[in-house]
């Protein structure tokens, strides 16, 4: 299933990748950090008081590259397999003896949680004068804490079906110089919500590769989500309508919008031409029509969360409702137009009108019938001609 694409393989194989990458590192200088300030088992992760960030100068290690893993994995795997994916840095910020970034989460078969504990290593930018100040801090390791954003509050606890979250992460510092780089240390774990979790166990999408490398240098887009979306197939059009989370993200009418959608019978994703064609700045309500009729999609509802437009300036992915049927296949590919719903009790206004405009047909057929009748019959020629004798035969 193209939605768990964090296979046992690609476990295996980022295990030993980061094996490789530790063996390496032990020849330099190591990162003298602190693994009691990250707590191995706790749901209370927030309200720890971390210990303070770990200082040191001379050579810096930086930890190896994590591994990036994509989502168009082609094996197959169990319907039970529980996916935690980062799908994106975003707007690093440096203030005085802070950092902040955030970080966009993709949850499948896993509780969302409200907090994530990280490690960052970080490595300071360093004048020519270096040697004369020798005890000039040029790096440090920080426990860095991520918070759940407001806007995703309800979804804390409730298992994730493909659900996008978007995070605030932040963390001192114990010094004010630029940071030149920052680094996710793959030899400590994470904590996510009570759970320690090793970093080669998290996949990390292919939209995330720039914060794996340095998180100084990730996009400054903002983040945007279509909540409950619904789709319609139209005339070989994609039409997708929900509603756009949070309030500080706009879109506006006809902006262009190239949507990478995953396409199952292909196995991998596909640039689909989107454009907005609707968009509710007070209730939020946005609709967004992609043309597939060169670029057709075929693939399940689920995987719509997937989904994903990524620039410099925004990065919009999408949730669906819950309780919806994650398998209903979506193919624009057909010749028949395909309408999907919310269920409901009642009718809806489309087959309402329908509904009436039969009604309508058949009374006008009706009046048409007796009009036809009730015709009067023509009338019939009684006119006799008689043969009248002229004079001269009388």
């Amino acid at each position: 299933m193209a939605r768990a694409s964090l296979t046992l393989r690609n476990i295996v194989k980022n295990r030993r990748k980061l094996q490789e990458d530790t063996a390496e590192a032990t020849e330099e200088e190591p990162i003298p950090t602190t693994p009691t300030d990250i707590p191995k088992k706790t749901a209370e992760a927030a309200n720890e008081t971390l210990a303070p960030p770990v200082n040191y100068t001379g050579v810096v290690p930086m930890p190896s590259d994590i591994p990036v893993t994509g989502e168009n994995s082609t094996e197959s795997t169990s319907t039970k397999t529980t996916v935690i994916q980062v799908k994106k840095f975003y707007k690093f910020e440096r203030k005085t003896k802070i950092l902040k970034f955030g970080l966009f989460l993709y949850f499948l078969r896993k509780p969302i949680v409200r907090v994530i504990v990280m490690r960052i290593t970080i490595k300071y930018k360093i004048g020519r004068l270096r040697s004369l100040q020798s005890s000039t801090i040029t790096g440090e390791s920080t426990a860095t804490t991520c918070t759940i954003k407001p806007e995703y509050e309800d979804k804390v606890g409730q298992e994730g079906n493909g659900d996008n979250v978007d995070y605030d992460c932040s963390a001192a510092t114990s010094s004010e110089a630029t940071i030149e780089e920052a680094k996710i240390d793959p030899t400590k774990p994470m904590v996510i919500g009570n759970e320690s979790v090793e970093v080669s166990e998290v996949e990390f999408n292919e939209d995330a590769k720039d914060g794996t490398k340095n998180l100084v240098k990730i996009s400054n887009a903002t983040i945007g989500v279509l909540e409950n979306t619904t789709y319609v197939i139209q005339d070989k059009k994609l039409i997708l309508t929900g509603i756009l989370k949070p309030n500080s993200t706009s879109l506006t009418i006809h902006q262009p919008l190239p949507i990478d959608f995953y396409d199952t019978s292909i196995n991998e994703k596909k640039n689909v031409y989107c454009i907005v064609v609707d968009f509710d700045s007070s209730s939020r309500n946005t609709t967004i029509e992609c043309n597939t009729d060169e670029t057709p999609i075929r693939t399940n509802y689920g995987n719509l969360t997937l989904s994903s437009h990524n620039s410099d300036t925004l990065y919009l992915t999408l949730n669906i409702p819950p309780g919806v049927n994650n398998e209903e296949t979506i193919n624009t590919n057909t010749a028949r137009n395909t309408y999907y719903r919310k269920s409901s009790s009642g009718l809806s206004g489309g087959a309402i009108a329908g509904i009436v405009i039969a009604c309508v047909v058949v009374l006008a057929a009706a009046s048409i019938a007796a009009i036809m009748l009730r015709k009067p019959a023509p009338p019939i020629d009684n006119t006799t001609v008689v043969g009248l004798k002229t004079v001269e035969n009388v």
